[in-house]
């Protein structure tokens, strides 16, 4: 059996951190990337939500009052944010 000597132990014990770290930015730089687009997403759906229930407020305010539109388009956020809730309580037991 060949003898290692302490200087090729350091040497090789170096070289595997630089790989690691060379492995450890790739992903975290892949991480990152995954985040920032799944924020994107969940940006994007925020504000398609928006619009939705803007549009559904301007059709309740063509067939009744403002305030009384404005109630109902609340009433029905609540109602799917509490199915929403009662899914995900559901899903964690």
């Amino acid at each position: 059996m060949k003898e290692i000597s302490i200087s090729q132990y350091i040497v090789a014990l170096l070289d595997l951190f630089e790989a690691e770290g060379r492995n450890l930015k790739s992903q975290v730089l892949k991480t990152g990337i995954l985040l920032g687009l799944i924020f994107l997403g969940f940006s994007i759906l925020f504000i398609a939500v928006l619009f939705l229930m803007w549009g559904v407020y301007s059709f309740f305010i063509t067939v009744m009052n403002p305030a009384l539109a404005g109630v109902s388009v609340f009433g029905m956020c609540v109602i799917v944010a509490a199915i929403i809730f009662g899914v995900v309580k559901w899903q964690k037991q």
